[in-house]
């Protein structure tokens, strides 16, 4: 370690390459715990899961079958894929939306819900998301950088939807000519100390202690306290030729090759993960004669695409996630024989990459454009930060706020996201019995998971003094993901009865 002075920074960890720092190491950690990860450090699920997307992925998913019926291609089971399954509400609202919309390609589709990790799966199947369709879904475990799949199961449909992200890179720059990657030097405030509020009485700890020891394989101790670590972590970046590093052959000429369609003399700044592009040709190679491959993430599709630095990563709590450079993958593809398709949403945004094995359908490019114009969800974004930036003294809030979602599409106003949001600003505003309602219609879809639509609801009904229904709901919430929020609100309304 080393310091830059009495009370000032400390230096942590010296330049490295992305996977390697500690941001990535304490991203790892906070996985380890599974899909609690999503409730402990607030990572946004209802965006990638929602029924509007899910919409979307069906009418590909009966464009695909009509395809291979055509051609006479079809199989006798219509194997769908989704690497990196999450908590298993996408593919839940796909399958309610088929077997609704199309019963005869639901007779014939089974859904594969696919994790590297067995304890994620087990916890899936535990949560009964998928149980109304037990008999069209199957469990497999799938590794997104080495995917095989049983013969007679290769894959007609997957879709990987904001799970590349995830996924270890490192970051690449284009500058005068030359190509470097930007090293990360990891630094912490002096004697910094955080609250640990998961025992009681709560005590405060040494933030350098907490570190350490979640790095050492004593997370579970600390497992709460990490999204507190990672805003005191400093990172600066270090440029360094490629040519001066350790890379293996086969990643430099993968990255020599896309480098070679920047235009001459530009910058280009990107996300580059070897594994992952390796890992889409050996699943093109995988796929069934006509199958299709739909990538859903944020990024960038421009191949001249120069984020800044810092925009490069976004994280949530302690976890890290990585923008994808879209027109990568299209040049692996490509590359692989395959044609795509690609949105071109604002820089940065949620991006959509479908790829298309086979002979080209003169018909999808229209199609593509059609169902997916507007998949940045910038209305939906744009209604919550409307909503949460009301000012505070208004007495008209929830006219103002009910204004504000009616004008959305009908599809929009269901958005879990937009509904919690709206319903904690209810709540913090003084509004309970209205914050009920919309919290309850946040439910929908969403039962086995919405921790944060109960614990809304718990504090609505304990400000309403109806304690009773109160302890319910933060019982709910507590079933679903010990989250100490939930624990100490229980505790506390235990206390008043």
């Amino acid at each position: 370690m080393s310091s830059d002075g009495e009370g000032g920074w400390i230096e942590i960890q010296p330049p490295v390459s992305r996977p390697d720092t500690i941001r990535a190491r304490l991203s790892e950690v906070a996985w380890a715990s599974g899909l609690d990860t999503f409730f402990d450090h607030l990572i946004p699920f209802s965006h990638s899961t929602g029924k509007s997307f899910a919409r979307r992925i069906a009418r590909l998913l009966a464009f695909v079958l009509e395809r291979c019926k055509e051609r006479g291609t079809d199989p006798p089971l219509f194997h769908v894929y989704e690497i990196g399954a999450g908590l298993g509400v996408l593919a839940r609202h796909i399958l309610d939306l088929v077997r609704t919309q199309d019963p005869d390609l639901y007779s014939r589709l089974l859904f594969h819900v696919t994790d590297s990790s067995s304890l994620v799966l087990e916890r899936i199947q535990g949560l009964g998301v998928l149980e109304d369709h037990r008999e069209h879904v199957r469990f497999d475990l799938v590794d997104a950088l080495r995917p095989t799949f049983k013969g007679g199961e290769e894959p007609s449909f997957v879709v990987q939807s904001y799970a590349t992200s995830a996924l270890p890179v490192r970051h690449i720059e284009y500058w005068g000519g030359e190509a470097f990657e930007l090293l990360v030097r990891t630094s912490m405030p002096r004697s910094s100390w955080i609250l640990d509020t998961s025992t009681f009485p709560p005590h405060v700890v040494n933030a350098e202690t907490v570190v350490e020891n979640a790095l050492t394989g004593e997370q579970g101790t600390y497992r709460f306290l990490l999204s507190q670590i990672a805003p005191l972590l400093k990172e600066e970046f270090v440029r360094v030729p490629i040519r001066d590093l350790d890379m293996v052959p086969e990643e430099q000429a993968e990255l020599e090759s896309f480098g070679e369609t920047r235009s001459p003399d530009t910058s280009m700044r990107f996300n580059y993960g070897f594994p992952y592009i390796r890992g889409i040709r050996e699943l093109l190679s995988c796929l069934h004669k006509d199958a299709m491959v739909l990538i859903h993430d944020f990024g960038w599709a421009d191949r001249q695409a120069a984020p800044e630095v810092n925009a490069l990563s976004r994280s949530y709590g302690a976890t890290t996630c990585h923008g994808v450079a879209f027109a990568h993958l299209i040049h692996a593809a490509e590359h692989a024989g395959s044609s795509c398709q690609c949105t071109r949403n604002d820089a940065g945004e949620s991006q959509i990459l479908l790829i298309e094995k086979g002979e080209p359908d003169p018909h999808l490019n229209a199609l593509f454009c059609e169902t997916f114009e507007g998949t940045g969800y910038d209305a939906v974004r744009g209604a919550i930060r409307q909503i949460t930036e009301m000012p505070d003294t208004t007495e008209s809030f929830p006219d103002s706020a009910a204004a504000i979602v009616s004008s959305l599409a009908d599809v929009d106003r269901q958005d879990h996201a937009l509904l919690l949001a709206w319903a904690w600003e209810l709540f913090s505003r003084g509004f309970p019995r209205e914050a009920i309602g919309v919290a309850e219609q946040s439910l929908d879809g969403y039962q086995q998971l919405a921790v944060y639509s109960y614990l809304v609801l718990g504090l609505a009904h304990r400000k309403l003094g109806e304690l009773e229904v109160a302890e319910r709901y933060l019982r709910k919430a507590i079933a679903i993901s010990p989250h100490p929020a939930g624990q100490a609100e229980l505790g506390h309304l235990l206390l008043q009865q």
